[in-house]
């Protein structure tokens, strides 16, 4: 879900981890949920510019009444002020 914030808003409550990555690969076509596609995507620097608008969407979940919500975005906004 956290991602899929990098792109939009959304309420939607994924049941299954394979619905999120369909979706997910709407945006970024060759996504793969495995360490190596992590590691050779150099995925943080590929979503760094789209950070703030996640952090935006998953305030804005948070303040929803779904069940579906991430605190990760506290995590970016407290490193983001020692980027070099």
């Amino acid at each position: 879900m956290w991602f899929l914030l990098h792109y939009e808003y959304s309420t939607r409550e994924y049941t299954k981890c394979d619905e999120t990555i369909k979706k997910l690969k709407k945006e970024i076509e060759d996504y793969s949920k495995s360490e190596k596609y992590l590691e050779k995507k150099e995925l943080y620097k590929f979503l760094e510019p789209r950070l703030e608008t996640a952090i935006e969407n998953a305030k804005k979940l948070n303040k929803s009444k779904i069940s579906s919500k991430t605190n990760v975005y506290e995590f970016f906004n407290k490193i983001k002020k020692y980027k070099i």
